[in-house]
């Protein structure tokens, strides 16, 4: 149609046939991708356009290589196809990727210490992965317990590492724990021992464990104390195991002392023989008495004594035997000797001028005035006088004295006595005689008759007694009775026998007598 300005028009008929030999181009083609294990296959697909037509987009996937992912890369082919059958093309690649370490679980795993071997697997494990590659597994120690002790008990841990084909890896903790249930063998222990004071005790046992190392350890009873003094007892001894597995065996201790004390007799020692030997600090002591055993020690000794040939004194030598006795009986002597010498001399306490009053004796105390005193023994001395002046009332004299005891120590005195004879009546028919007297006084008293008739008419007496005898007829039936008459002295009967004065009924040589007995008497009163 052809039409001018003033809208004149013509028209024509002209046949046009459209053809169409161009391919469909692709507007929007997907990238090439990775895709993790098991994730779709996208579902994005390419676009395309026709100059002439619609497009109809399909697609055809071929495998390729496999990867680390155990997995073939995907070639995916887009085919865009108009309605003239122009065709065209477009690949896209999907190729597997692997981000994801594998998914494990480990089993933990007990084991007896005997069994254990550090290079050995225990325990079973699982694991997943998202891919399709081979799994390695493989574990190393990381961690143990016991720190290299062998302990015998104790945990170890396996780290275990999954790794996928892409070299994704996890890792999981096992823990091996190795156990020991079984208690150390121990060496024998005997049921008892008996030891001597001093002696070591046995050895502490040993023990073996098959896991780990042994302590051994014991604890003690008290089980009385016997002679020995020693605490016996009963030692429990324990064997324990680094796991705390245990074994104990008992034993008693019983302490014996057959060995004798031992000690230090006394050096011998010279003393006084007026020392007290029964004083240890003079004498000598025993001072390091000792016993293997702790019970208390008995010391005591025994005194023998002896003279030497030629000792000035008696009993100069003591033997004298130690014994120490510890508390089971055992016993150990000794013998010191103890020498007694006598170095002094007699010890005398006098007084230097002795005045004896009154003295009744002219021989003279030996010991006037003196006291002596030694202490080993006996003694002599000897006693030298001069006259100073003498007279019947006394004397006065100077006198040595030299005591002299056993072993020749001697003592030498002087003195000056002056003695005083004792006057007074030195007549023993006195009344007042006095029988110490040496010098007579003139004071004499005598008793007596003092009646001059009396026929025991005493002349010097000065007291009268009332002694005196007045003879005569006692008889009131005699002639010549006299009532004052206290002595007979014949009477006169008329009888046939005048003559028999003492009435026997004889006259003889008795009568005679009587009559004498009465001669000279006077016969006026």
């Amino acid at each position: 149609t052809v039409a001018d300005d003033c809208g004149n028009e013509s028209s024509q008929e002209q046949i046009i046939n459209l053809i169409d030999d161009n391919a469909p181009f692709f507007t929007d083609i997907p990238e090439d991708i990775g895709l993790e294990c098991g994730a779709e296959l996208p579902s994005v697909f390419a676009t395309a356009e026709d100059a002439c037509s619609s497009v109809t987009v399909t697609i055809s996937d071929e495998s390729g290589d496999v990867n680390c992912t155990g997995m073939e890369v995907i070639y995916r082919t887009f085919i865009a196809e108009d309605a003239c059958g122009n065709f065209g093309y477009a690949v896209q690649t999907i190729t597997r990727v692997d981000t994801e370490a594998p998914v494990a679980t480990v089993e933990d795993f007990d084991i007896g210490c005997g069994e254990y071997d550090a290079t050995a697997e225990y325990g079973s494990y699982e694991f997943s992965d998202n891919c399709m590659s081979d799994v390695t597994v493989s574990w190393e120690e990381v961690g143990s317990s016991d720190e290299g002790q062998e302990i015998g008990c104790f945990d170890v841990q396996r780290e275990y590492t999954f790794t996928d084909g892409c070299g994704n890896a996890s890792t999981v903790i096992q823990t091996v724990s190795v156990f020991d249930e079984d208690a150390p063998v121990m060496d024998e222990v005997p049921a008892s021992v008996t030891i001597q004071c001093g002696e070591e005790l046995p050895a502490t046992p040993g023990a073996i464990d098959a896991c780990s190392s042994v302590e051994v350890t014991f604890t003690d009873v008290d089980n009385g104390t016997g002679c020995t003094g020693e605490m016996n007892f009963i030692r429990t001894y324990t064997a324990t195991d680094a796991c705390g597995n245990a074994v104990s065996a008992s034993m008693e201790v019983n302490f014996t002392d057959n060995v004798a004390p031992t000690f230090t007799t006394p050096a011998d020692v010279t003393i006084e023989c007026d020392s007290d030997v029964t004083d240890l600090t003079i004498a000598g002591d025993v001072m390091d008495a000792a016993d293997v055993c702790s019970a208390d020690i008995t010391i005591s000794y025994t005194d023998s004594f002896s003279t030497t040939d030629g000792s000035c004194l008696a009993n100069n030598r003591l033997e004298r035997t130690w014994t120490v006795v510890d508390g089971c009986g055992n016993a150990s002597s000794g013998v010191q000797t103890i020498t007694l010498e006598d170095t002094a001399a007699p010890v005398v306490t006098f007084e230097t001028n002795v005045v004896l009053d009154a003295e009744a004796s002219q021989a003279l105390n030996d010991f006037e005035g003196v006291e002596v005193y030694d202490a080993c023994g006996s003694y002599t001395y000897t006693t030298t006088d001069v006259y100073v002046g003498s007279s019947i009332l006394g004397y006065e004299l100077d006198r040595t004295m030299v005591f002299t005891d056993d072993c020749g120590n001697s003592t030498t005195i002087q003195q000056n006595i002056t003695a005083i004879f004792a006057s007074g009546c030195t007549y023993p028919d006195a009344v007042n005689f006095n029988q110490d007297a040496l010098v007579d006084d003139g004071s004499c008293v005598y008793e007596g008759c003092m009646e001059m008739a009396s026929a025991n008419y005493n002349p010097i007496a000065s007291v009268d007694d009332g002694s005196c005898v007045t003879v005569g007829c006692m008889d009131p039936a005699g002639y010549d009775y006299d009532e004052n008459a206290n002595y007979p002295g014949g009477c006169d009967y008329p009888d046939s026998c005048p003559g028999d004065i003492n009435l026997d009924g004889e006259v003889n040589v008795a009568d005679l007598l009587e009559f004498f007995q009465f001669y000279g008497v006077s016969c006026e009163e």
